[in-house]
């Protein structure tokens, strides 16, 4: 079996298992008529891949249901007919019964294609990989028929295309004494195209932001929370945790849950952590 060990979201997939024969006689080495072969296709899911990840299914340009890639199919071919008779998922696993059937006439085994075609979504998930494999052969024919090992399995990484960014922005350069600044934290999603993307639920993305004292300036120019109270060892973080229970607040989210922003402190502020949730494409902080 052979096949692409990547692709990007979109992109399809041709996995082609073909035979090849030898023997003592004199080639070409053919099928008997009648004779029957018969094998497991199984796709499996190194990590979060699963059917959703799928568009669009075939086998020889036959189109199968995509909610099962391995669906019930029947296949004519050129020398023969390929019968597909899938079992029900298993978790991450799927497998599917191949039945090929030599035609009326002896001949050379038809080779058989599998199409899977990946869906492009807008989701920041990470690249998630995948495998297609075929093993536990009989035939009718000869026991001499045979998977090679060395060819029974291509693993497949499904590339993400799509990116999330934080960035910061301020209510004003400059401030008088007594007075605030807003500093906004927000994480952009954007798809391949000019759409927006979400941070997959399970997923997280991270990022520190430090307080740098430059001139004169020191700690005790700050106030977090507004008490007039010098000496705030980390200004930065106490601004942090507020704002992220009031976005946790506001937005009905369980802190550590999906969809939640979470704050850590470091020596000189702190690490923000936003839980993805599928849902949120530009998730901010007013800190």
């Amino acid at each position: 079996m052979t096949g692409l060990t990547t692709i990007g979201e979109g992109g399809t997939v041709d996995y082609t298992i073909s035979s090849t024969t030898a023997g003592s006689g004199t080639p070409p080495f053919l099928l008997q008529a009648g004779e029957t072969i018969t094998y497991e296709i199984t796709l499996t899911a190194a990590d979060a891949t699963n059917p959703d990840d799928f568009v669009n299914a075939s086998y020889n340009g036959v189109a199968v249901d995509t909610a099962n890639p391995l669906a019930a199919v029947t296949v004519p071919g050129t020398n023969g007919t390929y019968v597909v008779t899938p079992a029900a998922p298993t978790g991450t696993t799927q497998t599917a019964t191949v039945v090929y059937t030599q035609g009326s006439s002896n001949g050379p085994i038809d080779d058989l294609v599998v199409s899977l075609e990946t869906f492009d979504d807008n989701l920041v998930e990470g690249d998630e990989d995948y495998a297609i494999s075929i093993g536990n052969l009989t035939s009718s024919a000869d026991p001499q028929v045979s998977i090679d090992s060395a060819a029974d399995t291509v693993m497949t990484t499904i590339v993400d295309n799509d990116t999330a960014n934080f960035t910061l922005s301020q209510s004003s350069t400059s401030v008088d004494e007594g007075n605030a600044v807003t500093f906004t934290l927000t994480l952009d999603g954007a798809d391949s195209g000019a759409g927006a993307a979400a941070v997959q639920t399970g997923n997280s993305a991270s990022i520190d932001i430090d307080l740098a004292l430059l001139g004169p300036t020191s700690l005790n120019d700050f106030d977090e929370n507004s008490d007039q109270t010098v000496n705030e060892t980390n200004p930065l973080y106490l601004a942090i945790v507020d704002a992220v229970n009031d976005f946790n607040t506001t937005g009905g989210f369980t802190p550590g849950g999906p969809g939640s922003f979470e704050v850590v402190a470091t020596a000189t502020g702190a690490t923000v952590t936003f839980n993805g949730d599928s849902t949120q494409t530009a998730p901010s902080l007013a800190i």
